[in-house]
């Protein structure tokens, strides 16, 4: 879990801020990106580890809403394919969100709110897919702090999907 933690709060800022500088070489971008691709796919192993969860959700997160799919770079490499098997490894069975505690709840459903923001990816996406994810996590939620996000997900899919 330690190893997840420096992950989260060193190497993983450290190769976002590499990537979106602009003046790097050819060579410097793909090895970063590779190494970047390689830490994406261990924490998409470490989510099924009940004590490595929300650390992995947290790095998702930083991924998907505050950095990462905002420089051209990352957002080239990871799109359809990236959202594909994020909306896999967060959803049964891979992970039952339901079962976990509020704050582990809340990111799967920030990650599924910023997902539906972005509208080229919603096109390209498996529709089925995200909804069944989309409705798989929020059955039984009752916290009243994630009904705001589960009512914000369902009106989405209403309205984009019915």
């Amino acid at each position: 879990m330690k190893a997840m933690e420096i992950t989260k709060d060193i190497v993983l800022p450290f190769i976002l801020d590499q990537v979106s500088k602009p003046n790097q070489s050819q060579e410097v971008d793909d090895a970063l990106l590779t190494f970047f691709n390689d830490i994406i796919l261990e924490v998409f192993e470490k989510i099924r580890d009940i004590y490595c969860v929300l650390t992995s959700l947290e790095i998702i997160e930083e991924l998907v809403i505050n950095q990462g799919l905002k420089i051209e770079k990352i957002k080239n490499t990871y799109s359809q394919n990236f959202v594909t098997k994020l909306l896999t490894a967060i959803s049964s069975p891979n992970l039952h969100v339901p079962q976990y505690n509020f704050k582990t709840r809340n990111n799967v459903y920030r990650i599924y709110s910023s997902i539906s923001i972005n509208k080229d990816l919603i096109q390209k996406l498996d529709t089925t897919l995200f909804i069944s994810c989309v409705l798989g996590a929020i059955e039984n939620e009752g916290d009243p702090r994630n009904l705001l996000l589960v009512f914000d997900l369902i009106h989405f899919v209403l309205l984009n999907f019915c």
